[in-house]
């Protein structure tokens, strides 16, 4: 298992489905209230797969 102090995405060196999906929900989690900027690796990484085309919604 890897983790995202030492690669940039949660499966390692590719980008999937799962960045996706975990993004979504620690995205609605800040929503809410979550306190992940106390949390930098996961904010940057929460970030940049938020900058993703597959994150923008056209409304």
């Amino acid at each position: 298992m890897t983790n995202l102090s030492n690669k940039p995405w949660l499966l390692g060196e590719a980008y999937t489905l799962a960045d996706l999906i975990v993004a979504s929900v620690i995205g609605y989690s800040v929503y809410l209230g979550a306190p992940v900027d106390q949390h930098p690796i996961t904010n940057a990484w929460l970030q940049k797969v938020q900058a993703r085309p597959a994150m923008q919604i056209d409304a």
